[in-house]
Parts: C-alpha cells; structure tokens; sequence
C-alpha cells in the first residue's frame, strides 16, 4: 500500500496494489476515501514481473507521476520503467534500453525483503528526480548499482513528458561494488548534496556489507529541507517538553520557485509509505 497526495490536493490518498496486480487509487475527500480511477488499473501488457510502484513528479510540472520498473520476462532479461501520469492514463515507456555496448542487463526480480523497486533522489540539483537501481548483467550474473539521471529528450523516441533516464554506465565507484543488492540516496553530511548508500553481499555470506559514498557534485544551487511533524508523542511526554512528532506516512509538498532566467517552476514532493 503507498499513501501519496494522487491529486496534488493536499489530503493524503490510497494507492492500493491488490494480489493478481491490479492498481486502485482511494481520494481523500475530508476523511473519507472513495474510489477514482484517476490513474492506471492495469499493469503495463506483458508485464511478468512487477515491481514497486513510486510517485515523484518526472518532469516538474508540480504533479506526481506512478513510475513502475517491470520485467517481460521471468528473468528479467527484457526490462523496462514505465511511466503513467494524471494528464495521460496510458502506460509509457521511460526506459527499456539497458545495453551497454555488447553487455546487455536487465532488472534484478524481487526478493523477500528487497523488492524490485526504483530509489528516487535529486542528486545533481537541477529540480527533476534521478533514481538509483540495480541492475543484473544478462551473461554473467553479476550486479551492480547504477545512477539513472533524469535528462530532457526529444524525438519519436521520447515520452510525453519530455524527460526520460539515461544509465551512468561509467560511474567507477559503484561499478566497483560486486554483487549490490540495493542502492539509495542519502544525505550524511546534511548539506542538501545527497549521498548514495550501496548494500552487498559477499559470495556464500549471509549479512550485508553497507557502502558509503559521498557526492561530489557542486553547482550553484539551493536547496529546501523540509521536516514534517505530527505533533504526536510516541509515548507520554513531559509537559515541559515540545512533541518532536513521529513518522508518517503521505506528507505532501508543492512549491512554486522562480528560475534564474525568471521563469516560474513548480515542484513537488510525497513522502509515500509503502507496506
């Protein structure tokens, strides 16, 4: 289950995923849910594998769009990102060139406590998501992290919304990483540049091996921190002390900046749960 704004409305939605994966979306309409297909019921054709679903708005337009990493096949060897939005219902490919010269790979199907699932984070500053992803080499097995920049495109080739990912094939130090599992961002030092944290795991060894590395990009940018509160205790709090508030699922955020050529650009952000 994912909780996200769907509507760009404020009030925290439903995004349901049901067991033969089929999508239902629940509006908020002041506390109570009522069922809008609003966007797609039905996983992409030919879908065998599907991941996890994740909402983040692609192409800034101040609205979130349903990102889905699928596979055609059980072993991933054919893989694409699909990309669906309010203004366009339709399933559209975002992704699904993963060849590297003569290598080709694919994405690595789920696992008990590692899903197939896509980690967003804007790595580069430039106001459109990026993701990070693991991708399984189709002749030798071998995994590796890979950082997915959000690039503008054009052309036949190109989705609607202008945008699409284009695969680092030549980042040094996460192709270093044998055998990644899971890769996102983070921020560790909390200077609005994010960080990317790998897991492996060695050949024959059970535990995770965690892999910190730091960004080193620099550009002449701002950034906006924002911490969502509750207002609620955990548990009984002292009267003298402020509630900090805990965690929550669904917090939504949209804002309206000015470009350095003068031009308004919207952006938003859900921090949706997943279960």
């Amino acid at each position: 289950m994912l909780s996200s704004s769907s509507k760009s409305d404020w009030p925290t939605d439903l995004f349901l995923t049901t067991d033969n994966n089929q999508f239902e979306t629940w509006i908020n309409k002041q506390g109570n849910f009522s069922r809008e297909d609003i966007l797609p019921t039905e996983v992409p054709r030919k879908s065998v594998i599907v991941g996890q679903s994740s909402f983040v708005d692609i192409d800034g337009d101040g609205h979130q769009d349903h990102l889905l990493p699928v596979c055609l096949d059980e072993a991933c060897l054919n893989s694409v990102i699909y990309l669906a939005g309010q203004r366009n219902k339709e399933w559209v490919t975002l992704l699904s060139d993963f060849q590297q010269g003569e290598t080709k790979w694919g994405l690595v199907p789920g696992a008990p406590g590692l899903p197939l699932a896509l980690h967003l984070g804007d790595y580069n500053l430039d106001g459109f998501p990026d993701a990070l992803v693991i991708l399984r080499n189709s002749s030798s097995r071998a995994q590796r992290a890979f950082l997915l920049e959000n690039v503008p495109c054009s052309g036949s080739s190109c989705p609607s919304v202008g945008r699409t990912f284009r695969v680092h094939w030549d980042q040094s130090d996460m192709g270093s990483i044998p055998q990644a599992a899971l890769a996102t961002f983070y921020d560790i030092y909390e200077d609005g540049i994010l960080d990317m944290l790998v897991l492996s795991r060695a050949e024959g060894k059970a535990d995770f091996i965690i892999h910190a590395l730091k960004n080193n990009f620099e550009a002449d940018a701002y950034f906006v921190k924002v911490i969502v509160l509750s207002g609620l205790c955990s548990s009984d709090c002292p009267q003298k002390v402020t509630p900090f508030g805990v965690n929550q699922p669904g917090p939504y955020v949209m804002y309206t900046t000015v470009d350095s050529n003068g031009n308004l650009k919207n952006a938003s952000v859900s921090w949706a749960d997943s279960v």
